[in-house]
């Protein structure tokens, strides 16, 4: 199983439309670097969520903890740290990360995501292949 040292690393940059007025970025912006780092794990370990919703499976956000610990800036070069903290029949909490060039946190999260059928929304098992991929 991956942990907080053999984690998925994803780089970002800041752009100005991920800014406020001030040049910071926007705090709902950091949901989607959040879900585009997750989504690149799935990817990374060759899981197509777009295949994955063909065959009537979908993962969506249940829960999310979130703390901003320092602002990001414009231009700012990031990464998003992301490695599962627990894997359950149907869900998987995920630790996430926001860190910049000097290795400071700039943001976590815990992420909690359902496995569930994309018709019904109610919670599925989560593959076999996805679980032997990912863990």
């Amino acid at each position: 199983m991956m942990t907080e040292e053999n984690t998925f690393e994803w780089p970002i940059r800041i752009y100005y439309e991920d800014t406020d007025v001030g040049g910071i970025v926007y705090h709902a912006n950091y949901l989607k670097f959040f879900e585009r780092a997750r989504t690149e794990l799935f990817r990374s370990a060759g899981v197509s969520l777009s295949d994955q919703f063909a065959e009537k499976i979908s993962f969506v956000v249940r829960h999310m903890d979130i703390d901003f610990l320092k602002g990001a800036q414009l231009d700012d070069e990031l990464v998003v740290r992301t490695w599962p903290n627990s894997v359950r029949k149907a869900s998987i909490e995920f630790c996430q990360v926001l860190v910049n060039n000097n290795g400071q946190t700039l943001c976590k999260a815990l992420v909690q995501v359902a496995c569930v059928h994309p018709d019904t929304l109610k919670p599925i098992k989560i593959p076999e292949n996805i679980m032997s991929e990912i863990f």
